[in-house]
């Protein structure tokens, strides 16, 4: 009998003793009937085989008719979530490589407890191009101020504008495969007042005994990490191989140009980087592609907690970095902790911009103190934009 996880991601993630090839299916089989039942089997063992060989589609093809002869059937819900996931471009083998990998570098993920160095990590696994990223959001040249006119961005729309527009094939591969799983999961690895694809509108829990829990919640884990990516490639736009966001470009540009600048250009560039990163990061909108962002990460750590025994490699990167979060959230405003946590994950995605700017208002306040106080509302207004109000320079107090 075919496993609905390929052997090979079994190997890599290590659970050869939660999962092994050659499980039974579970109760919704006897419910067809015994001519039924060949047919289903021999269509998702084809499907299966499809699968680990790479053809997506012909394994979607199959599995599909193996939902007609069984629609309530665990195993070909299960299936079809992690086929979609293959045709979303993110294939589960891929997340799963690339969790392992970071946990295992010693000057990667291993080593660290911020959320931002995840997300930079996970992004590898992001294959879409700038050109598809720009459909998310409106693509935004700065048209005045000459030093940031080569680091466009893009002003995320709505994370539900975009999952219900679906304006790339991601999109539906993720909603689908959502959709196919969200049954099988345990209640408590939904979110359903900020996802509605998690409510009981959109996902009737099963009625029947489920037996794949194990595999169900690894591929409910790898889909938002999955969305997480895509959504993070907007937040960070950036350009193809490079190490920094175009946002980061901007600030480092205007921290190589600041002896050139007046105080007051230095802070009229500080408040327009700001404002760049408050539309981009808008951390009180919960219906944002930042709290998609944290929501997924969330989620996905939800999901490996209820699988229980996860090895470490797979689970440590996330957990660190969910827990980076958690952990600083009251160091931040917001009318709710959620909230606090979105400006959490702003603040350490924003970290390196708002070091500089920290560093530049102490030397203008220093050097140029009357200048300094004419124009210190923006530059301190500026900071707590992009800082979420953590780590206030001295001169701002």
């Amino acid at each position: 009998m075919y496993s609905l996880l390929t052997c090979r991601t079994l190997l890599l993630l290590v659970l050869t003793s939660l999962i092994g090839c050659g499980e039974k299916y579970n109760v919704n089989q006897i419910f067809v009937s015994d001519k039924q039942k060949e047919s289903l089997e021999s269509l998702l063992e084809r499907a299966q085989i499809a699968y680990d060989s790479g053809d997506f589609d012909d394994a979607m093809s199959l599995a599909n008719k193996a939902e007609k002869l069984s629609p309530a059937s665990e195993d070909v819900a299960i299936l079809q979530g992690y086929i979609h996931l293959s045709l979303s471009g993110m294939d589960p083998f891929k997340i799963a490589k690339t969790l392992v990998s970071a946990s295992s570098s010693s000057s990667s993920l291993a080593g660290t407890s911020n959320a931002s160095t995840f997300l930079t990590t996970i992004r590898s696994i992001l294959n879409v191009s700038n050109t598809d990223l720009q459909k998310l959001g409106e693509y935004k040249n700065e048209e005045t101020l000459v030093r940031f006119k080569d680091y466009d961005i893009v002003l995320p729309d709505s994370a539900e504008t975009v999952r219900n527009n679906a304006p790339l094939d991601v999109f539906t591969h993720i909603n689908a495969a959502i959709s196919k799983v969200c049954p099988f999961v345990n209640e408590s690895v939904k979110t359903t007042d900020v996802d509605s694809r998690h409510n009981s509108t959109n996902c009737v829990p099963t009625s029947t005994v489920r037996s794949k829990a194990v595999i169900a919640h690894f591929l409910w884990a790898f889909v938002h990490i999955a969305e997480a990516a895509v959504f993070y490639g907007v937040l960070q736009y950036q350009d193809d191989g490079a190490a920094k966001a175009h946002l980061q470009l901007r600030a480092d540009a205007l921290e190589s140009d600041s002896d050139s600048l007046s105080v007051g250009e230095y802070a009229q560039h500080a408040v327009s980087l700001a404002s760049a990163v408050d539309s981009v990061f808008a951390i009180e909108d919960s219906g944002s592609q930042i709290s998609a962002v944290l929501n997924n990460i969330l989620v996905a750590t939800e999901a490996f907690n209820a699988i229980g025994s996860v090895p470490d490699k797979i689970k440590k990167s996330l957990a660190k970095a969910t827990s980076s979060i958690t952990s600083s959230q009251e160091s931040f405003t917001g009318d709710s902790d959620e909230t606090k946590q979105r400006n959490a994950l702003k603040s350490q995605l924003n970290e390196a911009m708002s070091s500089q700017l920290s560093s530049e208002i102490t030397k203008l306040a220093e050097e140029n103190p009357t200048e300094f106080a004419q124009n210190k509302t923006d530059l301190c207004g500026a900071y707590a934009t992009i800082s979420g109000g953590s780590g206030t320079p001295s001169d701002c107090e």
